[in-house]
């Protein structure tokens, strides 16, 4: 029952979320579509086996463990790989940043 209640206040709490947020001016919508791009070339310009693992990790939600197994490797090996993969993103935005 509690459960139940939990579910449905969280529900109706993000329905009210919804109802009530600003909508974005074309300036927003923008700046958030380049933001975007960005990041898809950034992680293009990963190595293969840095953006299949990083892609894994961050938008398929699977954990060092269950990569590690697929690719017949250590977690350590792909937490490693994953934390390269999101410096060299995070070097490439600073540097677009940096260049505007």
């Amino acid at each position: 029952q509690n459960y139940i209640f939990s579910s449905a206040f969280s529900f109706i709490l993000s329905l009210a979320l919804t109802a009530f947020r600003v909508p974005k001016s074309v300036e927003e919508l923008i700046f958030d579509a380049e933001q975007r791009e960005l990041l898809r070339k950034a992680i293009s310009a990963l190595p293969e086996i840095q953006r299949r693992r990083f892609l894994l990790y961050h938008e398929y939600d699977f954990n060092y463990r269950q990569i590690g197994e697929m690719e017949h490797c250590r977690p350590q090996a792909i937490r490693h790989s994953v934390i390269r993969a999101r410096e060299k993103i995070k070097t490439v935005i600073e540097q677009y940043r940096a260049g505007q």
